[in-house]
């Protein structure tokens, strides 16, 4: 029998959707697709599960999913809440920033957040508001700027910030110049979310690998489902519920060592979800 059947090592990073609503239309973002109901996670079950981590082996958790993190009213609570149980664990969100202003900006820079990255597609108002539909160019900048100095003015040094752009290599450079000095810079390619875009249709994949289900990484849905990646972002392939079944049952049961040992045998795209996810190795 294989040893995962007996010892499956601790998550050492674990994702929870604190919620899944949005206040843009981003053209990257298979929305339109979304089919599973939307909502926020209640804080007593983000505080019901965080209370299930082990602090001696989680790694990372990160604050957000397939939504924007800042719209939840709870949300500085459940950082906090994070912070107080899991002092050693890297906590990190990522979000659009168009809601990082005033006193949000203030209560989330004093929560005890390590890391913030904030996607921002554009190196003008233009490609900004074409991707990123409904948000405001000069606003979101602003917000980041603003937020960069208010760090500066309470003298902490956390959360560090980054910016990240997708686009041709080219505008990346532009990017590059427009942010350099103000904040830190990252860049991606386009992903297509399995099933839910197009950019960059996998071939045969041969003896294919997931990343995702290799590392010992959790993605917990707002309402409690577990799916294999943040690539399900419509929750296709439930492994299970830790709100009724527990963090750790889930974690060991056999739906997810069924999905190891798919992964482990290079069996992972027969799942119709993963057959097309341009992540797999």
């Amino acid at each position: 029998m294989d040893k995962d059947q007996h010892i499956v090592k601790p998550p050492v990073q674990i994702r929870v959707e604190n919620t899944s609503l949005c206040n843009a239309r981003c053209t990257i973002c298979p929305r339109e697709q979304l089919s599973r109901p939307m909502g926020t996670m209640p804080f007593e079950d983000f505080r019901s599960i965080v209370d299930q981590f082990d602090p001696s082996t989680l790694n990372d958790l990160h604050l957000q999913g397939f939504g924007e993190p800042l719209l939840d009213k709870h949300f500085v609570q459940k950082i906090r809440y994070a912070r107080e149980k899991l002092p050693d664990t890297r906590l990190f969100f990522v979000t659009n920033a168009s809601l990082l202003q005033g006193d949000l900006a203030r209560d989330i820079i004093r929560s005890g957040v390590d890391k913030i990255k904030v996607s921002f597609y554009g190196v003008s108002p233009a490609e900004y508001e074409d991707i990123h539909r409904g948000l405001k160019y000069d606003q979101t900048r602003r917000n980041i700027l603003d937020f960069v100095r208010l760090k500066k003015e309470l003298r902490s040094r956390k959360p560090t910030l980054s910016v990240k752009y997708i686009g041709s290599i080219p505008n990346c450079v532009r990017f590059a110049i427009q942010w350099i000095g103000r904040t830190k810079v990252e860049f991606s390619h386009l992903h297509n979310y399995g099933t839910g875009r197009s950019y960059n249709r996998q071939k045969q994949h041969g003896k294919a690998l997931c990343p995702m289900v290799s590392r010992p990484i959790m993605q917990i849905l707002w309402d409690g489902n577990v799916v294999p990646c943040c690539y399900d972002f419509n929750g296709e392939f439930i492994i299970g519920n830790v709100l009724k079944d527990g963090v750790k049952a889930v974690w060991e049961s056999e739906r997810y060592k069924k999905l190891r040992q798919l992964n482990r045998e290079h069996k992972i795209a027969s799942i119709p979800l993963c057959e097309n996810c341009d992540k797999l190795k």
